[in-house]
């Protein structure tokens, strides 16, 4: 039920004292009114202002993930070309190794030919175990073989490679 100035009057309130009573009552029902304004003004600002740090610190949280994702990438770069330059050092050792190893083959060869391209590479492959390895001993091998009996001066250089073997090297 709402209040009247009717209803004041029933109750044996006086007209002027009511309509007083209703003047200071709409004094403070504006009053209230402003500040109801102000605080749902102050809601939409806050409203607002924390939709758009939710939206920022989404960016943020992206930007952030993004970041991660990046250095991971990089580090996993950085370490690939880490390994791919030791893999061409290794290469590179190995390369001159093989042809160090080759060229002194080539040496000891001299103008002789093998009857056979395999042959000859099963040749420099003991070659190279020889100068290589403190336990295998190929010139044995080498000098048992058939194919080695015409090659009497490489298997005799092979010794003297034996025994020099620390120098080679």
């Amino acid at each position: 039920m709402s209040i009247s100035v009717k209803y004041l009057e029933e109750l044996g309130v006086d007209k002027e004292t009511a309509e007083k009573i209703f003047a200071e009552r709409s004094k403070e029902i504006e009053a209230d009114k402003v500040k109801r304004e102000k605080l749902e003004e102050e809601l939409k600002e806050t409203k607002t202002s924390l939709e758009t740090l939710t939206t920022e610190l989404e960016t943020v949280k992206t930007n952030s993930k993004s970041a991660e994702e990046v250095q991971a990438k990089l580090d996993a770069l950085v370490a690939e070309r880490e390994a791919e330059k030791k893999q061409a050092e290794a290469d590179r050792i190995l390369k001159e190794k093989t042809d160090k190893i080759a060229s002194r083959f080539e040496t000891v060869k001299g103008d002789r030919k093998f009857s056979h391209s395999a042959v000859e590479a099963d040749y420099l492959k003991k070659f190279g175990e020889a100068l290589e390895s403190k336990d295998y001993d190929c010139f044995t091998d080498i000098k048992k073989s058939s194919e080695a009996k015409g090659f009497t001066f490489i298997a005799s250089l092979l010794v003297v490679l034996k025994d020099f073997k620390s120098i080679i090297r």
